[in-house]
């Protein structure tokens, strides 16, 4: 009784070894994936110029003074037309079973 007790207290060591260190290393650019087709490789470099583009106009944009797009957290703060779904509402019935995860239907 004395020993599991001792074992209860005792400090948890996992079996399991980490070797290294615990950080990613840092990438350096953005380049394409080596087994990437040949065409994509060339064109890599005016993709990451676009989208470099597009980033800086979507953030020169929103920063403009425009309203930006209303993100709601509750269903009712949501516009009414999509307080109703279009699936049939469920009966008493079915959220009973739902809920007793069966067990009502018996």
């Amino acid at each position: 009784m004395f020993v599991s007790t001792v074992r209860a207290f005792a400090a948890r060591v996992p079996l399991i070894k980490f070797i290294g260190k615990r950080t990613w290393p840092a990438v350096s650019e953005a380049h394409a994936h080596p087994a990437a087709p040949a065409e994509y490789q060339k064109t890599f470099e005016a993709f990451l110029k676009r989208r470099k583009d597009a980033l800086t106009s979507l953030s020169s944009s929103t920063s403009s003074g425009a309203p930006a797009a209303s993100v709601v957290d509750e269903f009712w703060e949501a516009p009414e037309r999509f307080w109703h779904p279009k699936i049939r509402e469920l009966q008493e019935w079915e959220i009973e079973a739902i809920a007793t995860g069966g067990a009502s239907l018996h």
